[in-house]
C-alpha cells in the first residue's frame, strides 16, 4: 500500500503492479482499491496496473466539496 499526496492537498491510497502502460482500476461504491487485488497480479505480467481508493474510500481521507462546479487536476 502506498499513499499519494497531491499539490492540491488530496491524498489518495494506491496499490500498483507491474510495468509497462499504465491502468487505472477504480473500485465500485462502498469498496475500496483492494477489491482489484486478484486481478493486479494477473496484470502485472502484461500491464502497469494502478488500484486506488477514491477519497472517503480506504486509505483516502474523505474530503469538503463545496457546492457548485469543481476542477480536477491531473497531476503528473
Amino acid at each position: 500500500m502506498a499513499v499519494c499526496k497531491l499539490p492540491s492537498g488530496l491524498t489518495l491510497g494506491y496499490d500498483e503492479a507491474g510495468s509497462g502502460t499504465p491502468l487505472v482500476l477504480l473500485h465500485a461504491f462502498p469498496v475500496d482499491r483492494t477489491m482489484w487485488h486478484p486481478q493486479l497480479a494477473g496484470l502485472a505480467s502484461c500491464a502497469r496496473g494502478v488500484a486506488l481508493d477514491l477519497p472517503g474510500f480506504g486509505e483516502s481521507p474523505a474530503v469538503q466539496i463545496s457546492p457548485g462546479r469543481t476542477t480536477v487536476k491531473v497531476d503528473s
